[in-house]
């Protein structure tokens, strides 16, 4: 499986779905191949959905400004333009949209549970070998009923 490697944990990485701008010479983006998305906090599985090469100058204020975190088209363009330097503003670049494909669900405390995983909170295997039903990241409000009944199958 191939890797696509983020330098940092971009807020984009906790979205069920995101873009990712890369040199126009980089590895071919196929739609529907799955790829290994690795940030220096994150690893998990993303779907390509499409990818297409686009001018720089092209791209809107705002995806520009999402895809790296800054606060401005020019800080966009700075951060854009320090992993690669042969590019400048006329140029073109390959972007890639992609959807994760790892089922969890994301507490309001901030934790993450992951298929596969001991979500216990004292290491007792609770470790469901069904998919977890997906929600999107970061949006999940659950009730306290819901965490009760969490916390309760933790300690059977």
């Amino acid at each position: 499986m191939k890797t696509i490697k983020f330098a940092k944990d971009y807020s984009k990485l906790e979205k069920s779905q995101f873009s990712t701008i890369r040199h126009p010479l980089s590895t071919k983006y196929n739609e529907g191949e799955i790829y290994l998305a690795k940030s220096p906090s994150h690893c998990f599985k993303v779907e390509c959905v499409n990818a297409g090469i686009v001018a720089i100058g092209q791209l809107t204020d705002k995806f520009l400004m999402q895809d790296t975190d800054a606060k401005s088209r020019h800080y966009a363009l700075e951060e854009l333009l320090s992993f690669y330097p042969d590019l400048d503003h006329c140029s073109e670049v390959l972007v890639v949209f992609l959807k994760q494909k790892d089922c969890y669900i994301k507490l309001k405390n901030g934790r993450v549970l992951r298929e596969g995983e001991d979500f216990s909170l004292n290491g007792c295997g609770f470790i469901p070998n069904k998919p977890i039903p997906l929600v999107e990241f970061g949006s999940a409000e659950f009730s306290p009923e819901f965490e009760r009944r969490f916390m309760e199958m933790q300690k059977r």
